[in-house]
């Protein structure tokens, strides 16, 4: 930045986001790394002494068997999502308050339809505040390809509530292989955004890895951050 006083700030605002992250999970992290790899081995030598290298071989080779396995339940998960849906919702450009929705995979989806109305908060309101202010179209199936009215927004409040305050609709579906799934469609400054729901990949061990590394990457980050601002105010 060209003004001191604001690379100033930029560096301040960055250290109080960074100084906010959770170093309980981070500890909890690093714990089950240590815990594994560096404590179970260590009670090994102080049990066993020189007997303790064969059962540390047969140990790390568990290990590695376990990150094998949670491999291959990563490579099914990945391959059970090539039959999973995906969808285009709009506004209809003939009614700004009529939702509709297109199935773009290849993939049908069964049981289709709004199934909460959601605050700005996330939380969920009363079906007795909504019920009446949406016309709701539930669909048995959405065949590939096909484009379907989902819903219509009829209740100028309620429409503007989504609008303008950031209120959210939670669409529900069943894949072709039985999945119940959902995703949110937001309201941001008046443009819909569709955001699928959160999906926890399979293995704890690899997902320990990941998150270690990015835990890493995050403090390089950090620290090259601070490098190069308190470079820029010099």
């Amino acid at each position: 930045m060209d003004n001191p006083a604001d690379s100033a700030t930029l560096a301040t605002r960055n250290g109080s986001l960074l100084a906010n992250m959770k170093w309980a999970g981070i500890l909890a992290q690093l714990g089950k790394l240590v815990a594994l790899f560096i404590a179970v081995p260590a009670i090994l030598i102080v049990q066993l002494r020189w007997d303790a290298i064969l059962p540390i071989i047969v140990y790390l080779q568990l290990l590695l068997i376990w990150v094998q396995a949670e491999i291959s339940l990563r490579q099914t998960a990945l391959f059970a999502a090539q039959f999973e849906p995906a969808f285009d919702i709009k506004a209809a450009e003939s009614d700004p308050a009529t939702l509709t929705i297109e199935n773009v995979s290849e993939n049908p989806a069964y049981n289709v339809g709004i199934i909460r109305v959601l605050d700005k908060q996330g939380v969920p309101l009363q079906p007795k505040q909504w019920e009446n202010k949406l016309e709701l179209d539930r669909l048995g199936a959405l065949a590939p390809r096909a484009r379907h009215r989902l819903c219509v927004l009829k209740d100028q409040a309620l429409r503007e509530n989504l609008m303008t305050r950031g209120g959210s609709l939670e669409l529900s579906y069943l894949s072709r292989r039985g999945e119940w799934q959902t995703l949110s469609l937001l309201f941001i400054d008046g443009q819909l955004l569709i955001v699928p729901g959160a999906m926890l990949p399979p293995g704890v061990l690899l997902r320990t890895f990941e998150a270690v590394s990015s835990i890493w990457r995050l403090l390089v980050f950090r620290r090259r951050l601070r490098r190069n601002t308190l470079g820029s105010v010099n």
